[in-house]
């Protein structure tokens, strides 16, 4: 990829992210809604292997040596890699909560 389609790419996820920021609330409040949720005498949640999805989406775009390029990885995401690890490190820096941890059964999320 040369510099002018990386100077196009960013130039396009600064204006999805310009658009995404501008964009207004409809006021649809996902909260408002009442749902199910956990509840005594409810089935218990399906077993959907999430260590082995996350061992195999890691493989395919986040190691050194990734399955899939950053062209196969914006057709996917829609997004850049770039824009991707931005959103992501941003996310971290504003609240903890999604820093992945170990937790007491000694598996990580």
């Amino acid at each position: 990829m040369d510099i002018h389609q990386e100077l196009e790419l960013a130039a396009e996820d600064e204006k999805f992210v310009q658009e995404m920021l501008s964009s207004e609330d409809d006021g649809d409040n996902q909260l408002d809604r009442k749902h199910g949720g956990s509840r005594p005498g409810r089935q218990p949640n399906k077993e959907r292997e999430y260590d082995k999805r996350y061992d195999h989406l890691m493989k395919q775009y986040f190691v050194d040596k990734p399955i899939y390029n950053d062209v196969m990885f914006r057709r996917r995401f829609r997004m850049s890699k770039r824009l991707f690890d931005k959103v992501y490190h941003g996310v971290l820096q504003a609240d903890g909560y999604f820093e992945q941890r170990q937790e007491s059964l000694a598996s990580i999320h």
